[in-house]
């Protein structure tokens, strides 16, 4: 079977996931979460993407991110997650692919799939029962996000327009991960390869 063409929209932003093979664990301690967090902040400043968020689960993640160009995000990926499956194997002596296949891409099409899609990826821990409240996972952008925490992350502009000054957005933001928010049409399915 072909491969499913990659799609490019200059300016667009994409939801990125990948899962772990046969749905195993991708993330094993803290220091694999820092280290696959290490090797994607370097690919996107040396390739171009500009990453706005992220949820790492223990067997797959999710990035919101924005490439500059056709090429900038199949190389970070290609890069990171390289990077990352060669960290991976040696530190638990495993030898092949540690992913199911490539990583999917979702346009993210207008700005009710991007706040969804923000909710969602703050939400997931929760709706998978590993914590009570996003702002629990520390492996997560919400609390970037949701209390102005440091950050390599590049602000996305419809973050920004939640609220004029960094309280308002993080308020904002709390809120419409509450669900407290509605964004118009929120109805507006999030792809989601499950919890």
């Amino acid at each position: 079977m072909a491969r499913q063409r990659r799609v490019f929209v200059p300016g667009a932003s994409v939801h990125v996931t990948q899962r772990g093979n046969n749905r195993g664990r991708t993330f094993s301690d803290d220091d694999d979460y820092q280290a696959f967090l290490g090797f994607l902040s370097e690919a996107a400043a040396t390739w171009r993407v500009q990453v706005h968020s992220f949820t790492l689960m223990p067997n797959h993640y999710h990035l919101i991110v924005t490439p500059e160009n056709a090429t900038a995000l199949p190389k970070t990926v290609q890069v990171f997650g390289g990077r990352y499956v060669e960290y991976y194997n040696r530190k638990y002596g495993r030898t092949g692919t540690l992913w199911d296949g490539r990583y999917k891409p979702f346009i993210v099409a207008d700005d009710r799939y991007f706040y969804n899609c923000m909710r969602y990826l703050a939400r997931n821990p929760v709706e998978a029962g590993i914590v009570t409240s996003p702002d629990a996972y520390q492996w997560s952008s919400y609390r970037v996000h949701a209390y102005g925490e440091p950050t390599w992350l590049v602000p996305h502009a419809l973050y920004l327009a939640l609220g004029k000054t960094a309280c308002e957005r993080q308020l904002m933001y709390r809120l419409l991960c509450k669900g407290e928010v509605a964004t118009e049409g929120s109805e507006t399915a999030v792809e989601q390869p499950g919890v």
